[in-house]
């Protein structure tokens, strides 16, 4: 997972419902964009709200995607599941460990990440950039 050590009862809070559930059940779901952003967030929800994203249910899970994108954006003082493509790129698509570090990058280096001008050495660890236009 990663090299921070959690406690076994540590909480992070479903991007739905708002209510905490363990960290180590926080599996991406579903990958969300918000209409007139360019951002990709990966999400993950409680297991009560996992069963509100069937597939066919476009009403429901409209609804659903509509209240996520409303919490990404009111609730900063929360620790939702919920992290960036960048984050993940930075993290080798780890989801926990993009949840635990972000990104860490600069401005420059973020937007070069969004437009895939970077390199990274095989063996480098996560979050190791070598350049970038």
């Amino acid at each position: 997972m990663s090299n921070i050590k959690l406690e076994d009862n540590t909480q992070i809070c479903c991007p739905h419902c708002l209510v905490e559930y363990d960290f180590n059940e926080a599996k991406p779901c579903y990958i969300h964009c918000i209409r007139g952003f360019d951002e990709t967030f990966y999400v993950a929800l409680c297991y009560d709200c996992r069963t509100l994203m069937p597939k066919g249910r476009k009403v429901a899970r409209k609804r659903t995607v509509h209240r996520i994108g409303q919490n990404i954006f009111s609730h900063s003082d929360k620790w939702l599941s919920v992290t960036n493509e960048v984050a993940m790129v930075m993290n080798d698509h780890n989801f926990p460990d993009a949840l635990l570090h972000g990104h860490g990058l600069t401005r420059a280096a973020y937007d070069a990440v969004k437009r895939g001008d970077y390199s990274k050495l095989p063996f480098s660890g996560p979050g190791l950039m070598i350049s970038w236009d």
